[in-house]
């Protein structure tokens, strides 16, 4: 495996205090073709193309940089991990050759450090994503408050109370907001990098679930100005935080008398096996009856989770059943 440097996780109590750490750091973003780019034995990440970026030469590589290079070239990362150096930087450069697409390079490094400059993220293709100083400014213009965990360019806040409400007797969940935008577009590349969604934790297992996902059009990320992205963080801020109770209690009800449709229940069953395991997925649904039961289980199953990933599927999962049930157009 290649020396990389390791990606730090950096959480903050406040929106302001995450914005004050995000503006001590320059990003920049490189769009290179993928064949004009090269590692070393060293984990060094260089443009080698005819007309060479001399901002791109020698650059150290993140481990999320790397891992998401493996991706884009289909480089398994249980071989990445076993191979000696050599044999590491032989393979990825004829991938790279082969490789038509283009990338996109992020480089970042504290103000006034230039010599710190690390490739923290390629891309695949060109996008455009939400600067993360937009999100936050609008989130502390709004005094919110926010507890916010910045990892490898992407940005996971939850925002709002702490308030509890009963969903059925003796099962309540806590509600509040959820934010995520992957500033460095490294997600896949038909998703978008900003949505906004309502969070649920179930007190009594604490089972987690998205629910209310609302996404920024990939179009709005190209053309929008910075206040139009700002008017957008604030609508759906708004839109999570003045979510009725009733609704949610309602709904609740609904699911739990009513049969799971097989349908249902076979897509629960396969985003559990995929995540998790076919046993796993046999088990946990086994005596789930109804699209209540079916919800809960497909979220409980995030705790057994391989993956962060897969964490996040299977309470997207969870939050979609429950989607159904719950009023729309707020």
């Amino acid at each position: 495996m290649l020396p990389t440097v390791h990606s730090t996780r950096a959480e903050f109590g406040s929106a302001s205090a995450a914005l004050q750490f995000v503006a001590a750091r320059v990003v920049q973003r490189f769009i290179v073709p993928l064949r004009d780019l090269a590692v070393d034995t060293q984990g060094r990440l260089s443009h080698v193309g005819t007309q060479r970026i001399e901002a791109l030469q020698g650059l150290p590589l993140a481990d999320d940089a790397l891992a998401s290079l493996h991706r884009i070239l289909g480089v398994p990362a249980a071989y990445a991990a076993r191979i000696e150096p050599s044999l590491h930087v032989t393979s990825v450069g004829e991938l790279l050759a082969r490789h038509l697409g283009v990338a996109t390079v992020v480089v970042e490094h504290p103000q006034h450090e230039k010599e710190r400059r690390t490739a923290v993220a390629v891309a695949a293709g060109a996008r455009a994503t939400v600067p993360n100083e937009v999100v936050l400014e609008r989130l502390g213009s709004l005094g919110v408050d926010a507890a916010v965990v910045l990892r490898g360019g992407v940005l996971d806040v939850r925002f709002g109370g702490t308030s509890a409400v009963d969903l059925l007797p003796g099962d309540g969940v806590r509600i509040r907001g959820a934010l995520r935008n992957d500033s460095w577009g490294q997600d896949r590349p038909g998703r978008s990098s900003l949505e906004v969604s309502m969070y649920l934790l179930r007190l009594v297992c604490e089972n987690g679930l998205f629910a209310q996902r609302e996404l920024a059009s990939r179009r709005a990320h190209s053309w929008s100005s910075s206040s139009e992205l700002s008017d957008f963080v604030a609508r759906q801020i708004g839109r999570v935080l003045a979510f009725p109770h009733e609704s949610l209690r309602s709904a609740a009800a609904r699911m739990s008398e009513e049969v799971c449709s097989d349908d249902d229940r076979a897509t629960a069953r396969r985003v559990i096996a995929r995540h998790v395991s076919d046993d796993a997925a046999h088990s946990m649904l086994a005596e789930a009856v109804s699209t209540y039961e079916v919800m809960n289980a497909t979220t409980g199953a995030a705790h057994h989770a391989r993956s962060a990933a897969g964490v996040l599927q299977l309470q997207m999962a969870g939050g979609a059943l429950l989607d159904r049930y719950l009023p729309r157009g707020r």
